[in-house]
């Protein structure tokens, strides 16, 4: 995904990144169900259902140069604040599914490509 650089506000380079995760899990076979779910203690970036699974996913992006890889951005808080979030969306819309936590990290190439990796049961 050539040109993100171009993208020069932190919010415009995670919309992009977001938008890139879920064409990966499009491609991947999920239906996405609802994005940016939001209650007063946190968010969750993608909702989407695969076969019998429901799948609660975070979205980390970071530069090229960043210092830190995205996904270890999701520490034990951020992980908790994501599972209550969960569970809100979950009384919300009960369902007997299997639920799961992924992460897609998109990291910025030095020629301003996107790659993404998926790590499913992340936590």
């Amino acid at each position: 995904m050539p040109g993100l650089k171009r993208h020069k506000s932190r919010q415009d380079f995670g919309q992009a990144a977001e938008e890139a995760a879920v064409r990966l899990l499009k491609k991947k076979g999920h239906k996405i169900i609802s994005r940016n779910y939001a209650i007063r203690d946190g968010e969750i970036d993608i909702i989407s259902r695969r076969e019998d699974t429901l799948v609660f996913t975070e979205v980390r992006a970071r530069k090229y140069g960043a210092m830190v890889r995205p996904e270890e951005t999701v520490d034990s808080r951020k992980q908790a604040k994501i599972r209550h979030t969960a569970q809100a969306w979950l009384l919300a819309h009960p369902c007997d599914d299997i639920c799961r936590f992924d992460v897609v990290a998109c990291y910025e190439e030095a020629d301003g490509a996107l790659r993404l990796e998926h790590y499913e049961n992340a936590f």
